[in-house]
């Protein structure tokens, strides 16, 4: 008993002990998973889609996906499945997007799944801003209550694009189901901003993850030396990148921008990691095989190379599998059961180990 209270300040010595199952190998880097049925349906980097059935344990390659741009942080980024999937069909893909003036762009689009083609895919949303670099694309995209969508946008590796409400880089943005701006969006038909902006002033966020119960959107996003964060996104707010930050200049001591508490207007993250993690993907474990783990948000660790684990409301944090090297780039909740992919080419499963 007193080891458990000592122990109440380090929580996930308490949690018991959990190891992981290697279901599938020899893969590109899983950037995204969802499913349906009995399958992980799933995007590689490379631009591949693919589908890996749990019962037979095959796996097939879908096609007609689009033309994405993979060098540097580019590629085939997220997945989501629309709400009435099973009447549609419709499968939503984000993507780097290389454009005829040489510039670069986050793009959202989907196709109709039909066996292991993926028919008349179309783009509906193509994120307007300047960049010709190679990163900092976002992106997540997460369906709400009313079957309308948020997707999350990088700055682009421009700064002070996080901050331009007349560019989409740096902002997340809500659409309907067919890309079209929304008459309830805080910048709908203004002057000189993007009716499709929700919120902006961020960075880099490759989380994204929207609570049906409590109506919340959380994202996480990368700072830069120091200064990853979660934040609860509201209408119309800024984040402060990078006029404010937690993070510091990569080849300086100093940190990026100013003091928050100047700037009364901006909303601060409700959590922030240094050193930086380096965040991918994010969901809520809301499920009933891990009972401990319920209510923490989940995300994947690319620098720090583990499983994330925070509760918002006991500000818990639980850290798996951090000697075992795994760059944790996509996390999916299935039936209580929680998968990750990873950069080495492989999906595996969470498994409690045996006393």
């Amino acid at each position: 008993m007193k080891l458990c209270l000592f122990l109440f300040f380090i929580p996930f010595y308490c949690f018991g002990k959990y190891s992981h199952q290697e279901l599938v190998s020899n893969l590109g880097i899983v950037w995204a998973m969802e499913s349906f049925e009995d399958n992980i349906i799933f995007t590689e980097k490379s631009g591949k889609l693919k589908i890996y059935n749990l019962t037979s344990k095959k796996l097939k390659t879908i096609s007609g996906t689009p033309e994405v741009e993979t060098r540097g942080q580019g590629g085939l980024l997220d997945i989501t499945l629309h709400p009435d999937f099973k009447k549609n069909k419709r499968v939503y893909l984000s993507y780097s997007k290389s454009l005829k003036n040489g510039n670069k762009t986050t793009a959202l689009g989907y196709g109709i799944l039909n066996g292991t083609e993926l028919i008349s895919f179309k783009d509906i949303f193509v994120a307007k801003g300047k960049s010709s670099k190679r990163y900092h694309y976002g992106s997540r995209v997460v369906f709400d209550e009313n079957n309308n969508l948020y997707l999350s946008i990088g700055e682009r590796g421009q700064r002070e694009s996080a901050q331009d409400l007349n560019s989409h880089f740096g902002s997340i943005v809500h659409l309907g189901e067919e890309g079209n701006a929304l008459k309830e969006n805080p910048f709908f038909k203004t002057k000189d901003k993007l009716s499709e902006i929700w919120s902006y002033g961020h960075r880099n966020p490759q989380g994204l993850f929207y609570d049906m119960e409590t109506k919340t959107l959380f994202d996480i996003e990368h700072g830069p030396r120091g200064g990853d964060e979660i934040n609860i996104i509201k209408k119309g707010a800024n984040y402060g990148w990078p006029i404010v930050s937690h993070g510091k200049e990569y080849m300086l001591p100093m940190y990026v921008g100013d003091y928050r508490e100047k700037y009364k207007n901006m909303i601060d993250s409700i959590k922030y990691y240094v050193p930086s993690i380096a965040p991918c993907d994010l969901t809520m474990y809301q499920g009933d095989k891990y009972p401990e783990l319920k209510g923490y948000l989940i995300t994947g660790a690319l620098k720090l190379t583990h499983l994330h684990f925070y509760n918002p409301k006991t500000k818990k944090e639980l850290r798996l599998f951090e000697t075992d090297n795994i760059r944790v780039r996509s996390i999916l909740i299935k039936d209580g059961d929680i998968y990750f992919g990873a950069d080495d080419g492989k999906i595996r499963k969470l498994i409690r180990k045996k006393s």
